[in-house]
């Protein structure tokens, strides 16, 4: 004779424990899955990743800011060995400090040639 379903078998506590442990598994599995897809599109994805900015056409500047993803880049460049270029670093640092908002073109030709005397200055050494 056929039971009905809702006078089913009890679960057993083996049968729970082997259901709990077969759902943890695959989570562990999806994570370990979504890891690598993220490892794998980090490189080419940098950009989006760095700004955090969703371009809806390459070919546009239409954009979408995500503020709300977190920013991965100080760490995970670690991680990847990305490091940033000493010379970037060296124009930055010499911008920040050297470009004021109210002054225009000629801050920026100046700051151009402290970059170029600070550039040869460190080549010399």
């Amino acid at each position: 004779m056929v039971r009905p379903r809702w006078q089913g078998l009890k679960p057993s506590p083996s049968r729970k424990f082997w259901q709990r442990w077969d759902q943890a598994l695959a989570l562990i599995a999806a994570t370990n899955l979504s890891w690598i897809l993220f490892d794998v599109t980090y490189i080419p994805l940098r950009n989006f990743w760095l700004h955090r900015n969703l371009y809806l056409l390459p070919s546009t500047s239409l954009m979408v800011p995500l503020p709300w993803v977190p920013n991965v880049t100080p760490f995970y460049d670690v991680v990847k060995g990305i490091k940033p270029h000493r010379d970037t670093q060296l124009y930055i640092n010499v911008s920040a400090n050297s470009i004021k908002p109210q002054q225009g073109k000629e801050s920026i030709a100046r700051l151009h040639n402290n970059y170029a005397l600070i550039k040869s200055s460190s080549r010399l050494n």
